[in-house]
């Protein structure tokens, strides 16, 4: 290689160290689909340099004119030195004791970082412990920034938002007031909305920001009762057959201090009200899941003490039966307490392959639509203070709307809305989001998606809403300005000519 030669990146590797090309060819494939395959260093005077500080220089050179707008850097673990790289700058955050340090700052490493085969990936799976030894990668919103755990700032909406944006999800702001909203309902929080809207990346990239942990689950079109979700028990093999979302329970029962998002993707390909009955009663009444009967499960432990006793510990079959033996006792129980630092969510689309969801299910949730609209901001906090009778009286908007369509809200939608009202004086939302705003998301989200009229009269003239005679827009009316998130769903869902009014039409 000629002095002042440059060359491309990976054959910077191989030129250097052959080893760790093969050991990270993951890293290089994701490098050279950012950068362009015709990237090119040179390759003077770096020959020393270990592969995160060859990292650090291919960020540091071309990751500006790549995302200028986006102010997007890297933050890089160099396993030989122990060293924080920031585009190149070594740090010596990690110098002395890392793994004390990363402990340290735990609850928001953790929602920063991700590690192994998927150390590149735009959706990263989480829950897993951040490396001593590996290199580690997040994209951070400015290289100037000081790392600082969560509980050292005065987090608010605006502020998650911009933690959103800084891991590259754009999210809507009152999409995500309302999720902050539905956290902790006890209730199903179900985002819907256009395919390609991000709704499963939504919940992975909310959980990172909160520091929460996640699990996405699938669901199959073939699910028609509960086993499906929760598993099943074995009476011939005296063994329980869990699946992918108990285990999640189960993970989050061992890790009380972690808060999971367990979300069931794509959630209506199947009956909901058929596989997830159990768990939404268990949700309400605080009762377990049934899984299986106690009887089950004596004569499952009598049969494994038998087992045990005839074989030597340490057998195949000691072994076996002495983990079925904890699983039945400890993991799998007859009735399975939902843990309290679970919330589940859901991602669904409405098409010909998909399944309308059934009233009950609809009353038990907080129904959100996914939208990436830019120019949806909040009220200001001063200018949305409303008392109770404004928001609820006889002469509300609510009021009126619900008397115009010959409907009412259920006790547990009233009960929903005091526990929602109250989480507005403490969290994310504190002195964020006003009156106004949260009457009108809670219409949104709550009241709309139960709607399922017919026979009622719509005008949807220029310049003029109208339901029956409640006039919406036009005229002296100015709901739209009070209430613009429902009276945009509103229009949606009104069909004159059919006169029908349905919340499901504008999805």
């Amino acid at each position: 290689m000629r002095k002042g030669e440059k060359m491309k990146i990976s054959e910077f590797f191989e030129y250097n160290n052959q080893q760790v090309l093969e050991e990270n060819e993951n890293i290089l494939e994701y490098l050279e689909q950012i950068f362009g395959k015709s990237t090119e260093i040179d390759r003077e005077g770096k020959k020393e340099f270990t592969f995160g500080k060859v990292i650090g220089l291919v960020t540091d050179s071309f990751l500006d004119e790549k995302t200028k707008r986006q102010k997007v850097s890297m933050l890089l673990c160099d396993a030989d030195s122990k060293l924080l790289l920031w585009n190149g700058r070594p740090v010596e955050i990690l110098r002395t004791n890392p793994e004390n340090r990363l402990e340290e700052k735990k609850s928001y490493i953790q929602g920063l970082f991700f590690s192994g085969s998927e150390l590149f990936t735009r959706n990263p799976q989480p829950c897993e412990e951040v490396p001593g030894a590996n290199m580690v990668t997040s994209f951070v919103s400015d290289l100037d920034e000081e790392i600082r755990t969560a509980e050292e700032t005065d987090e608010n909406i605006l502020s998650l938002k911009n933690k959103l944006e800084d891991q590259g999800y754009h999210c809507n702001i009152k999409v995500l007031a309302q999720f902050l909203l539905g956290l902790n309902t006890n209730q199903l929080i179900i985002l819907h909305g256009a395919p390609g809207m991000g709704k499963t990346s939504f919940v992975s990239n909310i959980a990172r920001a909160l520091g929460f942990a996640y699990k996405i689950i699938p669901v199959r079109p073939n699910w028609i009762d509960n086993q499906d979700l929760t598993g099943y028990f074995n009476p011939v093999e005296r063994r329980y057959y869990s699946t992918p979302f108990l285990d999640a329970l189960c993970e989050a029962k061992e890790n009380p201090q972690k808060h999971y998002l367990i979300c069931l993707d794509e959630m209506n390909l199947a009956h909901v009200e058929y596989y997830f009955s159990d768990v939404l009663s268990s949700m309400e009444s605080g009762e377990g899941i049934p899984l299986y009967a106690h009887k089950d499960q004596e004569n499952a432990w009598k049969r494994q003490e038998t087992i045990m006793a005839s074989h030597n510990e340490n057998t195949v079959e000691w072994l076996d039966a002495k983990t079925d033996q904890e699983n039945l006792k400890n993991r799998y129980t007859p009735e399975f307490e939902i843990p309290q630092n679970v919330t589940f969510v859901g991602t669904l689309n409405m098409d010909a392959t998909t399944n309308d969801l059934s009233p009950k299910v609809i009353d038990r949730s907080c129904i959100i639509k996914v939208t990436k609209d830019a120019g949806e901001t909040l009220c200001p906090f001063e200018q949305g203070v409303m008392t109770l009778e404004e928001m609820q009286g006889e002469d509300s908007f609510e009021k009126q709307l619900l008397k115009a369509l010959k409907k009412d809200v259920s006790n547990r939608v009233e009960r929903q809305r005091a526990r929602m009202r109250e989480r507005l004086k403490s969290g994310y939302l504190k002195e964020r989001l006003s009156d106004r705003d949260f009457q009108d998301m809670f219409l949104a989200m709550k009241v709309l998606p139960a709607l399922n009229v017919e026979e009622v009269e719509c005008t949807l003239d220029d310049g003029e809403f109208s339901i029956g005679d409640f006039l919406i827009e036009g005229g002296d009316a100015n709901w739209e300005k009070m209430y613009p998130l429902t009276v945009t769903y509103l229009k949606q869902m009104c069909s004159p000519e059919e006169k029908t009014m349905n919340y499901w039409r504008m999805n």
